[in-house]
C-alpha cells in the first residue's frame, strides 16, 4: 500500500486528525487530491457494487424523458456516479450529486457524470433543495458515518425518492452495532 493510503488511514482512524482540522470539511478538502487513490489502494469496491444493485433492481425510469433521475448523497470525487454510468441503461441519466466538501465536488465536477453538484451538509441539512418525488434512486455511499439523526435523515429521502425507489446506502460495521435498533425499526414500519 502506499504511503499516502497508509497516512490517510492512519488520520482517519484517529478522530483527533479531524479535530486538527478544524471540521469534516476542512478534513475531505485536505483529502481531496489523494482521495481516489487511496480508496483504490484500499480495495474500496462499494461504488461498484452500488451500481451493481441499482441496474439489478431498477425498474424503468418514471419519467417521460424516459430517464432515470439518481441523487447520489455525499458523492465526494463523484465514484459512485463513475460507476452508473457504465451500465448501458444509466447512460445519459440525470445525475445529482452533494457533497460537504467542495474540493471532492470539483474532482466529480471533471468527471463529466453528474447533471449539478451542490455543497451542503446532506447528513444534517434538510430539507434538501429537491421536491418531493423526484428521484428513481438515492444512493448514499461511505456518508452515513457522519449523520446526527438518522430518522431526520431518512425521512428526507423518503420525502424526495418517488414511490417504488431505490436506496442504497452503506454504513460503517463498527458503528452498526450501535445504530441497528433504528435500521430495524425502519424495516417494521414498512417504510422501506
Amino acid at each position: 500500500m502506499s504511503t499516502v493510503a497508509n497516512e490517510w488511514r492512519d488520520k482517519l482512524a484517529n478522530d483527533l486528525e479531524v479535530k486538527k482540522l478544524g471540521t469534516t470539511e476542512n478534513f475531505y478538502d485536505a483529502w481531496s487530491k489523494d482521495y481516489d487513490e487511496c480508496l483504490d489502494k484500499w480495495g474500496y469496491k462499494a461504488p461498484g457494487f452500488t451500481a451493481q444493485l441499482l441496474n439489478k433492481y431498477m425498474t424503468n425510469p418514471t419519467d417521460p424523458s424516459g430517464k432515470f433521475k439518481i441523487l447520489d448523497v455525499g458523492a465526494g470525487t463523484g465514484l459512485v456516479g463513475q460507476e452508473i454510468v457504465k451500465y448501458d441503461r444509466f447512460k445519459g441519466s440525470v445525475i445529482y450529486g452533494n457533497d460537504l466538501s467542495g474540493e471532492l465536488l470539483n474532482i466529480a465536477n471533471k468527471k463529466s457524470v453528474y447533471s449539478s453538484l451542490q455543497q451542503l451538509d446532506s447528513m444534517n441539512v434538510v430539507p434538501y433543495p429537491y421536491p418531493d418525488n423526484t428521484f428513481d434512486a438515492i444512493t448514499c455511499i461511505g456518508t452515513l458515518t457522519y449523520c446526527k439523526n438518522f430518522p431526520k435523515l431518512f425521512n428526507e429521502w423518503i420525502r424526495i425518492s418517488k414511490p417504488g425507489a431505490v436506496i442504497i446506502a452503506t454504513h460503517r460495521s463498527d458503528m452498526m452495532v450501535k445504530d441497528k435498533t433504528f435500521f430495524n425499526g425502519l424495516v417494521a414500519t414498512l417504510k422501506w
